[in-house]
């Protein structure tokens, strides 16, 4: 028998909700084609609308709708958003699950500065081919989704350079999508390491991995090349040149994970709050004999409750405007000159940070009352 102090007890555990949440996100999304109500087809057409309308899964199982936004809004709608016709296939593979990816841009050291990150994407010109490389352990990219044990594909972000009149030339941060593990059999493809980040203090569901690139090459079509290409020849090309601004475009559609979160966020501390005041509602503490005083009663209980469940009402509402500003945004995301994706990212990042911060603070003291 497992003692508390057993490892290997919380290891078991884990695997056991890993495999359940990959059940039922796989499982819905098949019945779904099964049913007809949507295909691999219609959902590259329109992955936002896809993926939102699977938000409402959290309120069952975080994990599962987690796996779907990673599968969905980031993995499939990085492809959509920075890759060309040449990655049509892959695009389809991922929608309709006959590949699982994860989305690679955090580093162990550099993880909102995405600019900073380490990795390297270097043009192998003979090969036709790019050489990933993490110089640094900080290089690693780490706490990616659905990396440790799911992912048979990776949409990876890291420095591009190419030889330029004799000179290797640093082109910025580029986006490359491509295998990283044999899809028959499962195991790690050479060159790359990739490990488990274990168990968390929530969302174990989610195998959260690292991954180390060791002189690992992919094809240059593996480059999602809607900004930026490399050609045969080696020589860069872009339709925009400026640095920053390109930069800009390529993680334009990141502002969707952060309005996820935010109405995430919100409805996570409502389920809470629901449950707790539901309980103090029906818990009788102290007053006399058979007739003791509701929780609810209490004055500094109403005060720790009744007040956190109007602010997150009001979050949920604001993140709920914040979601239909972003959709409707959606056709004009990457538009020159587009306020309205500037507004987005700005409202999102701040509404991010905060909602989810106080949903934090209310879930403990949900928990304490």
């Amino acid at each position: 028998m497992h003692g508390l102090s057993d490892p290997s007890m919380y290891h078991e555990g884990i695997d056991t909700m890993r495999k359940d949440t990959n059940i039922l996100f796989v499982d819905l999304v098949n019945k779904m084609f099964e049913k007809g109500f949507t295909t691999p087809e219609k959902i590259a057409e329109n992955i936002d609308y896809f993926t939102s309308g699977l938000v409402s899964l959290s309120a069952f199982d975080f994990a599962a709708s987690t796996k779907i936004l990673v599968q969905y809004g980031l993995y499939a709608k990085t492809i959509k958003n920075l890759g060309t016709a040449r990655h049509s296939e892959l695009l389809l593979d991922a929608c309709s699950l006959k590949t699982m990816g994860c989305y690679g841009l955090t580093e162990l050291g550099h993880g909102s500065n995405v600019r900073g990150m380490e990795i390297t994407a270097e043009f192998d010109k003979e090969s036709q081919s790019f050489i990933l490389n993490s110089p640094s352990q900080t290089a690693i990219k780490f706490w990616i989704g659905s990396l440790a044990k799911t992912a048979t594909n990776a949409c990876i972000f890291a420095q591009l350079w190419i030889s330029e009149d004799g000179k290797n030339v640093n082109k910025g941060v580029h986006a490359f999508a491509f295998p990283i593990r044999d899809r028959s059999t499962h195991i790690t493809l050479p060159g790359l390491e990739v490990g488990d980040c274990g168990h968390k203090k929530g969302l174990n569901g989610v195998d959260n991995g690292w991954i180390k690139f060791n002189n690992f090459r992919v094809p240059r079509e593996a480059l999602l090349n809607k900004f930026g290409d490399v050609k045969e020849d080696g020589t860069y090309s872009t339709t925009i040149k400026s640095d920053g601004k390109r930069f800009a475009n390529s993680i334009a559609s990141l502002s969707g994970g952060r309005v996820t979160i935010t109405r995430m966020s919100s409805e996570l501390a409502l389920m809470a709050l629901t449950i707790s005041i539901r309980y103090a509602g029906v818990r009788r503490q102290f007053g006399p004999a058979g007739n003791e005083s509701l929780l609810l009663d209490y004055p500094l209980h109403q005060y720790r409750l009744i007040t956190r469940f109007a602010e997150h009402l009001t979050n949920f509402i604001g993140s709920n405007r914040l979601v239909n500003l972003w959709s409707e945004n959606l056709p004009k995301l990457l538009e020159p000159g587009n306020v309205k994706t500037e507004l987005c990212h700005a409202l999102s990042s701040n509404a991010k940070a905060f909602i989810a911060w106080s949903s934090q603070r209310t879930i403990q003291d949900c928990r304490q009352a």
